[in-house]
This record gives C-alpha cells, structure tokens and sequence, in this order.
C-alpha cells in the first residue's frame, strides 16, 4: 500500500479535516482519504479545482519562499 505525505500543508485546512474527522467519528486519515475519494469520484472535479484554487489565491502567502529571503541577504 502507498502512502501519501503533504508537506507544508495550510494550519487552516489540518484544522478543518480535524473538525470533520471528529464530527464523523473517525481518524484524520480516514477523514482526508474520504475528502479525495469524493472529489476524485465527482463528475464535477474541473470546478472544484478551479474553487480550490480562488480559494488559494485569495488565502494571504503564509511562509516566504527561502530562494527570495537568501537573494535579499546576499544582495544587502
């Protein structure tokens, strides 16, 4: 069996699928694979993406890129 890891994942959205495993009575895990077995299962998957992604561009940038953050110390 596979596993799947996703890093750096958004504070908010851990917090959501915690919300969601405990309201349904089971682990995180099981939780999150729920989540993508309905989205992957939807026929409407292309609009959920598109959702997905306005949702993040509207989120602020939470961590900044450490490429930008060391150019601006060499460039000091």
């Amino acid at each position: 069996m596979s596993n799947l890891v996703i890093k750096n994942p958004d504070p908010q959205m851990i917090e959501l699928i915690q919300l969601r495993a405990a309201a349904n009575g089971i682990s995180i895990d099981e939780e999150a694979k729920s989540i993508l077995h309905h989205v992957l299962q939807s026929a409407d998957y292309d609009s959920f993406i598109r959702e997905v992604r306005e949702i993040r561009a509207s989120m602020p940038r939470q961590q900044s890129d450490s490429a930008d953050l060391i150019r601006e110390e060499r460039d000091r």
